[in-house]
């Protein structure tokens, strides 16, 4: 009996009443506002105890006394610095070089962020587990497990992103910023793969897309589908400039192309694409004229 007040029961519930008690014990002591501190791996171990689906709701099975879903439960283990997120991608040594897109500034990813807790800063969660992580930051968790993720979103109100969300938000407003480009180009062509049933969930998407400078060229830039020219047509490519005016890969493979041109890429020669060509013997005129040696 004299070690009752002690002991928990094994299970979250039990874990979550423990550490209440420990933060009441030090509330007023030398260490107000204590709480424990975990290396990442022992952070990783009490995760994958705590954050089961069986210790929460009808799957704790043991009456109100074992059912960690009890609010004042689940603000304790929010308030625990247990949780893991992303490092931010930051420069590399000052390169100018990008194996994946020469021109491009490397990056590399930095150091592992603090653990955190739930309560100081907005976290979310990426679609799928297996986002990119140059895709993500220090505001997105980095979970171990999908059930650890599901418990999450189902118990502790952490937002998971939806795939337009995300696409939105961390890729078509980050477009020249993400590194390395392969990233980058995998989202995008992913996107372009799946646009069907991303738009069905937010009608204003494609034109987003569309309009948005994703495209790698010949020269190195990026363009918009809607400033790009379709080069399975002869006669455009025979008039413009092939490293600024066409797709280069990895989006010039038949079927990327042919989505390119359901989101506007052009495809007849417009008033803009004489103007494009006039242009292109401009510059070709300037080349040749500084070529030419009277002598």
């Amino acid at each position: 009996p004299a070690m009752a007040g002690f002991l928990a029961p094994a299970s979250a519930a039990g874990f979550a009443d423990a550490f209440a008690r420990a933060v009441a014990r030090n509330a007023g002591g030398t260490h107000p506002g204590w709480s424990p501190t975990f290396t990442r791996e022992e952070a990783a171990n009490l995760r994958g105890f705590v954050l089961r689906r069986r210790w929460f709701g009808r799957g704790a099975g043991s009456g109100p006394d074992f059912d960690a879903a009890d609010p004042e439960r689940v603000a304790s283990l929010a308030s625990l610095r247990m949780y893991e997120a992303f490092p931010e991608p930051e420069p590399a040594g000052g390169g100018d070089n990008d194996d994946d897109a020469p021109g491009e500034r490397t990056w590399k990813r930095s150091s592992d962020p603090p653990l955190l807790d739930l309560v100081s800063a907005p976290v979310t969660l990426a679609p799928h587990r297996g986002t990119d992580p140059a895709l993500l930051g220090t505001d997105f968790l980095n979970t171990s497990s999908d059930e650890e993720s599901a418990v999450l979103v189902e118990r502790f109100g952490v937002e998971r992103l939806t795939d337009q969300k995300f696409l939105r938000q961390r890729v078509l407003s980050r477009l020249d910023r993400i590194r390395p480009a392969r990233a980058r180009n995998d989202a995008m062509l992913d996107a372009l793969r799946r646009l069907p049933s991303l738009c069905a969930g937010d009608g204003s998407l494609a034109r987003a897309i569309a309009i948005s400078p994703f495209v790698p060229t010949a020269s190195g830039t990026l363009a918009a589908p809607t400033h790009l020219y379709d080069p399975r047509i002869p006669e455009l490519v025979a008039l413009l400039d092939r490293n600024t005016s066409f797709p280069a890969a990895p989006f010039d493979d038949d079927a990327t192309l042919g989505i390119l041109a359901s989101l506007g890429m052009r495809s007849t020669v417009t008033q803009t694409a004489v103007l494009d060509a006039a242009m292109t013997a401009e510059r070709l005129g300037d080349v040749a004229g500084d070529a030419y040696d009277p002598a």
